[in-house]
C-alpha cells in the first residue's frame, strides 16, 4: 500500500533530483563535520601542549634555585595536581634514568590503581600521547635539561588528562548528529520548493504544446522573466515554433497555388472540350479545338517539370554536370535565339558588352538560368523600349546583367519575387500568363552553382537582374539530377 502510495511520486523528475541533491548535501555535510571536528581536536591538543610546556619551563626556573629538590618538585606538585581541569602529573629523573620525585595519581578509585608513567623517549623534546585502560587517553610532554645551579642533566615527564578534549569533541559529534535531522527535513522542503518551481513551468510548457497544432501555430509558450535555463530552453522553442509556422504557411500557400495554377489550364481544356462535344463539328474546328488544348497541356507540362526541377533541388537529387565552357558563346547564342522575339514585339534588343570570359558551369541549367532572366525581360518590356545584356569578368567571377525599360517591379513586390508562384503586381503579371516559378528556379541554379541572383530597381523605370557566378572549378554540390 505505502509503495503504490510513493511510486508515483519516485518516477517524478524534480522528486528524484531533490532525493539526489540532499543525499549530496548530507555527504558534504558528513565531510565538512568530519573536518571541523579534526581540525578542533587538533586545535585542542595543540593548547595542552602550550600548558605542558609553559608549566615545564616554570618547574625548570624554581630548580634553578638553591632549594632543595625534593622541596621545589614537593612543592611545584601541590599546585597543579589539585586543578579541576587539566591536572598536571610529572616525575624527574636524573641522566642514569633514577627517578628522584614522582607524583602518582590514582585512575580507577575501585582498584586503586595507578597511574604508570610511559616509557622514555630518544628525543630530548617530544609531545605524545598514551593509552591508558579504562580512561581516556594522556598527553604527555618529555624533556631533557640541564639546571644553572647544578651540573647534572635531568629528564622531566610531566603528564595530564586529555578527557576535557574527548567531551567537548564528543559533544560535538552529538550537536552535529542531532543536527543532521533537522538539515535532512529542511534540505528535503527547501529542494522541493526550489525544484518544483521550474518543473511547475515546463507543465504549463507541456500543457500550451499539447494544445499548438496545424490549425493553431500561432500559439506561443509564455516566457519566464527570470534568466534561466528554462527561459533559453522556452525561447528555443518559440524559435523552432515560428519556422515550423513559416513552413506551414509555405506548404499552405504552395498548395493554393499549385491548385491555381493547375485548375486554370484544366478548366480552360475542359471547357474547350465540351464546346466542341457539343453540337458536330467540322474536322477544322475539331482540329483547331485540339491544338488550342495541346497549347494548354504543354503549359502544364511546364508546371509540373517546373515543379519536379525544384522538388529535385529541395531533395539535393541534382549534381551539376561542369564543364569549362566560354560564357560568351553561351550569352550569344541565347541573344541570337530571343533576337527574333524582340523585333517581333518592337523591342530594342542589344548586347553592350560581351567579351570572353571562361567559366566551369552546367551548360543545360546555365541556359535555362540565362533565358528565364531574358525571356522574363522581352515579356514585360513593351514596344519602344529596350532591353540590354552586359556581361563582365570581375576578378574570380563572372557577371552578366540583364536591364530592361519595361513595367519595372514595385518595392513591395520586390522582396518576394523569387518566391514560389509569386506574381508580381497586376499590371506586370496581366501583361503575359506565367506560373511563377521561372526565377525560382534561377536563384536555385545559381545557388548550386555558389553564386546569387540580385535585382535592382531603376529609378524612372525598369529593373536590372545581375548573375553573379564563380569562374573557377567549384566542388561537387551533392545532388545529381536523377531519372525519372
Amino acid at each position: 500500500m505505502f509503495s503504490r502510495l510513493i511510486n508515483p511520486y519516485r518516477r517524478q523528475l524534480f522528486v528524484r533530483l531533490t532525493v539526489n541533491y540532499t543525499l549530496l548535501l548530507l555527504c558534504l555535510f558528513v565531510l565538512v563535520c568530519g573536518f571541523f571536528l579534526s581540525r578542533l581536536n587538533s586545535k585542542l591538543l595543540k593548547d595542552i601542549d602550550r600548558l605542558l610546556y609553559d608549566e615545564a619551563r616554570e618547574l625548570e626556573q624554581e630548580l634553578n634555585t638553591d632549594e632543595a629538590i625534593f622541596a621545589v618538585c614537593s612543592k611545584f606538585a601541590d599546585t597543579v595536581s589539585r586543578r579541576k581541569h587539566f591536572p598536571l602529573y610529572f616525575r624527574l629523573l636524573d641522566a642514569r634514568g633514577a627517578e628522584l620525585y614522582s607524583v602518582s595519581a590514582v585512575i580507577k578509585k575501585k582498584t586503586a590503581k595507578k597511574l604508570t608513567y610511559p616509557a622514555l623517549r630518544s628525543k630530548n623534546k617530544s609531545f605524545y600521547t598514551f593509552s591508558v585502560p579504562g580512561r581516556s587517553p594522556f598527553r604527555c610532554y618529555q624533556e631533557t635539561f640541564t639546571s644553572n645551579g647544578r651540573t647534572e642533566e635531568y629528564l622531566l615527564q610531566i603528564i595530564t588528562q586529555t578527557k576535557p578534549v574527548r567531551k567537548t569533541i564528543k559533544q560535538m559529534r552529538k550537536t552535529m548528529l542531532l543536527a543532521l535531522p533537522l538539515l535532512l527535513v529542511l534540505s528535503l522542503l527547501i529542494g522541493l520548493s526550489a525544484s518544483r518551481r521550474p518543473f511547475v513551468i515546463m507543465r504549463h510548457m507541456n500543457s500550451v504544446t499539447r494544445r499548438i497544432t496545424a490549425e493553431n501555430m500561432h500559439e506561443r509558450l509564455p516566457v519566464p522573466e527570470v534568466e534561466s535555463e528554462v527561459r533559453e530552453l522556452t525561447e528555443t522553442i518559440n524559435d523552432m515554433l515560428d519556422r515550423l509556422e513559416a513552413t506551414f504557411n509555405e506548404v499552405r500557400q504552395f498548395t493554393a497555388d499549385v491548385a491555381h495554377e493547375l485548375r486554370n489550364p484544366l478548366c480552360a481544356v475542359q471547357g474547350e472540350m465540351q464546346v466542341v462535344l457539343s453540337r458536330e463539328r467540322s474536322a477544322a474546328e475539331y482540329r483547331e479545338t485540339v491544338a488550342e488544348t495541346l497549347v494548354r497541356i504543354n503549359t502544364l507540362i511546364k508546371i509540373v517539370n517546373d515543379l519536379f526541377l525544384i522538388s529535385r533541388f529541395d531533395n539535393q537529387k541534382v549534381v551539376l554536370e561542369k564543364e569549362p565552357i566560354d560564357f560568351a558563346d553561351l550569352v550569344r547564342d541565347l541573344y541570337d535565339f530571343f533576337e527574333p522575339v524582340a523585333r517581333e514585339k518592337q523591342v530594342a534588343f542589344t548586347i553592350k558588352t560581351c567579351e570572353h570570359v571562361k567559366a566551369v558551369v552546367d551548360r543545360t541549367h546555365m541556359q535555362q538560368l540565362v533565358s528565364n532572366l531574358v525571356d522574363n525581360a522581352l515579356k514585360f518590356t513593351p514596344a519602344g523600349e529596350s532591353v540590354t545584356l552586359h556581361l563582365e569578368e570581375r576578378f574570380d567571377e563572372l557577371l552578366l546583367h540583364i536591364e530592361d525599360t519595361g513595367v519595372g517591379i514595385s518595392a513591395e513586390d520586390m522582396p518576394h519575387i523569387f518566391q514560389r508562384f509569386y506574381q508580381a503586381d497586376k499590371t506586370r503579371s496581366g501583361m503575359q500568363g506565367g506560373s511563377g516559378l521561372g526565377l525560382q528556379i534561377c536563384k536555385r541554379i545559381a545557388e548550386a552553382h555558389g553564386g546569387a541572383i540580385t535585382v535592382r530597381a531603376h529609378e524612372h523605370k525598369g529593373v536590372t537582374f545581375t548573375l553573379r557566378i564563380p569562374r573557377g572549378q567549384q566542388q561537387q554540390t551533392g545532388m545529381r539530377e536523377e531519372p525519372v
